[in-house]
């Protein structure tokens, strides 16, 4: 008997032995992972301003990559969505929808078709007040004198046509002088309305 016992216990030591070597290999990956998670995690807190912005192009790249890879799988499964393509088929699959939100609208209980109603309310209070100031506020035209839309956009052609002028007054004059000698007849004509140049008496 006790030797049946002896062999027993060798046997079931035997058998459980691949199982602890096995647990033990998987503690000793996850204990390295980690290991190598924070200290990576510790490395990225000392990088330099250069080095942060090169990693975050690093995986922009990287993710672009793989979104790129992904592209024709995606396409593959839009095309493989049937969509109704008859005037029968819409209004269809439109009456459908209608029967399967009024059947979710009957299984709501009453407390939150109160919520609902309210918060209904108050997006309308909301959407009308909205639409009333905007119809008190009086009409500001965004057309500026010099015919751009907006006085931003007049702002940077001004700033863009600076920067080609040269900073001399003399210069600045001579330059401004020859383009308005050699403004085509419509355009001396606008001068002449705002005041920039004037007729010959």
């Amino acid at each position: 008997m006790a030797e049946n016992g002896s062999f027993l216990r060798l046997k079931l030591k035997s058998q459980m032995r691949p199982q602890v070597s096995n647990d033990v290999q998987t503690n000793t990956i996850h204990i390295s992972e980690s290991a190598s998670q924070k200290k990576t995690a510790a490395q990225r807190e000392n990088w330099s301003s250069e080095q942060k912005i090169h990693q975050r192009e690093k995986t922009r790249l990287r993710v672009r990559k793989w979104r790129e890879e992904r592209k024709p799988e995606e396409i593959v499964k839009l095309k493989k969505k049937t969509k109704p393509k008859t005037r029968a088929q819409v209004s269809s699959q439109r009456e459908y929808w209608q029967r399967k939100k009024e059947e979710q609208r009957a299984k709501y209980s009453s407390q939150k078709r109160r919520r609902i109603n309210e918060k209904r309310r108050l997006q309308y209070k909301l959407d009308k007040s909205k639409s009333t100031t905007e119809n008190l506020m009086p009409a500001e035209s965004t057309e500026t004198h010099q015919g751009y839309s907006t006085k931003e956009a007049e702002r940077k052609a001004i700033y863009r046509a600076s920067l080609h002028l040269p900073s001399s007054p003399e210069k600045f004059a001579s330059v401004v002088g020859g383009l308005t000698a050699k403004a085509t007849p419509r355009k001396r004509e606008a001068l002449t309305k705002h005041g920039l140049l004037l007729t010959p008496t």
